[in-house]
């Protein structure tokens, strides 16, 4: 498989992501999807990074884009559920794992490294993440 094939079938596969629904809502009341979600997520940091250059937009840009990859196979395993922090990691790295196994070094530790700083939160850039979340989940009243 060349590296653009590898590249064409981790895309194909991720559109899996538009078929995980969220314990979350749209302002239209409609289930979000994983993939709504990250690309809101993702336009959200893509903004302003312009603000925090110190937290590497580029990199911002693309933690966005993959926090939520180990939705794709089991959904989406809300906090608001009390799950088992070890199991739910468990059960998303091995997605995670599983899906960038399409992908040839070095895209494949690259976006392992950006998924696994998120996941850790311990990084400025990861905590921003997670701050900018925060911001944006809609609340249906």
């Amino acid at each position: 498989m060349t590296l653009l094939q590898s590249y064409l079938e981790f895309i194909k596969e991720l559109e899996l992501l538009k078929n995980i629904t969220r314990t979350a809502w749209t302002s239209a009341g409609k289930k979000e999807s994983t993939a709504e979600h990250s690309w809101r997520l993702a336009l959200f940091t893509g903004i302003i990074s312009q603000e925090f250059p110190e937290l590497d937009g580029k990199k911002l840009l693309m933690m966005a884009l993959v926090h939520d990859l180990g939705e794709i196979y089991d959904g989406d395993i809300s906090a608001a559920l009390l799950p088992d922090p070890d199991e739910k990691y468990k059960s998303e790295a091995g997605s995670v794992s599983r899906l960038l196994s399409l992908l040839e070094e070095p895209a494949r530790s690259r976006i392992a490294s950006l998924w696994q700083e998120y996941e850790d939160g311990r990084t400025h850039r990861a905590c921003a993440l997670c701050a900018g979340q925060l911001r944006l989940r809609i609340r249906r009243g």
